[in-house]
């Protein structure tokens, strides 16, 4: 099972795979939905004549297998939307229509956050009634899902790892539009890479309170930003990666003592800097 997916999914990225992978025009994203969607049908008449050895090798085909290729399908479906939804007009306005499409990300995130949570920290407590096809419950299944596919062939949980998995890489389509809307299509080289020489020492929930306190201060555009956004752009310059900031925030939020801990001790430090500098 493992090889043939893989062996799929090589040959999926590599009918897919450009060399400015998210500067792509409406023509490329509609035949790489195809592709993928191919790739779907490949891997679901293999599993249709592939006899599952033990319950965990089931639990791992639909909680991490079959869900980053539903994935693919889920974020060129939504990329052609919104590429075709650019409106026409001035730079600010094609900018609201893909900040509108991150909050929908954040919206998605937000509503999910415990789930999220417990999938990225690999929890597998519940994982015989999310992803074992015998305990399907088809209330808990999205309409379109029910409609397009084979029930016998999804689980309480796959799809919804799929939508995850879609939404975390839509999200870097979107920050890319937003930081080269204006731009070329065939430039490049306007890309923004980050600093390799400078890097964040303190932990993540650090970087969280600071990067809430910009956007609660609206410190940046006046506040028009989304929070989504700056941890995007505080994760680029500072070299740090943060997959899931409002499970962090969450944590903060659950503190008993001092929510606000290291904005606390930056501005002690900044007193004490001050302080020193009027002894000189």
């Amino acid at each position: 099972m493992n090889t043939y997916f893989q062996n799929l999914m090589d040959e999926l990225n590599e009918k897919t795979t450009q060399s400015n992978y998210f500067n792509l025009n409406l023509e490329q994203v509609k035949q790489f939905k195809m592709i993928s969607v191919e790739s779907l049908e490949k891997l679901e008449y293999f599993s249709k004549t592939y006899k599952f050895k033990s319950e965990e090798e089931e639990i791992h085909y639909y909680k991490n297998l079959k869900p980053k290729l539903v994935a693919e399908i889920i974020y060129y479906c939504r990329v052609t939307m919104i590429i075709g939804r650019i409106p026409m007009g001035s730079i600010e306005a094609k900018k609201d229509h893909f900040k509108n499409e991150l909050k929908k990300i954040e919206a998605f995130f937000q509503t999910n956050i415990q789930s999220i949570s417990q999938y990225r920290a690999k929890e597998t407590i519940n994982d015989k009634q999310l992803y074992l096809t015998k305990n399907l419950n088809i209330n808990l299944l999205p309409a379109h899902v029910l409609i397009n596919t084979n029930n016998a062939n999804q689980t309480n949980g796959g799809f919804f790892v799929a939508e995850l998995l879609a939404n975390e890489r839509l999200q870097k389509f979107l920050f890319f539009q937003l930081n080269n809307v204006g731009t070329s299509e065939n430039a490049p080289e306007n890309v923004k890479t980050p600093n390799s020489d400078i890097s964040w020492t303190a932990s993540k929930a650090a970087l969280i309170e600071m990067v809430y306190g910009i956007f609660t201060e609206g410190a940046i555009n006046r506040g028009n930003i989304e929070i989504s956004q700056l941890v995007h752009i505080f994760s680029e310059i500072f070299n740090i990666e943060i997959n899931d900031p409002y499970r962090i925030f969450n944590e903060i939020k659950q503190r008993k003592k001092n929510q606000t801990s290291f904005l606390d001790s930056m501005k002690n430090s900044v007193l004490d800097y001050i302080e020193k500098q009027d002894e000189l």
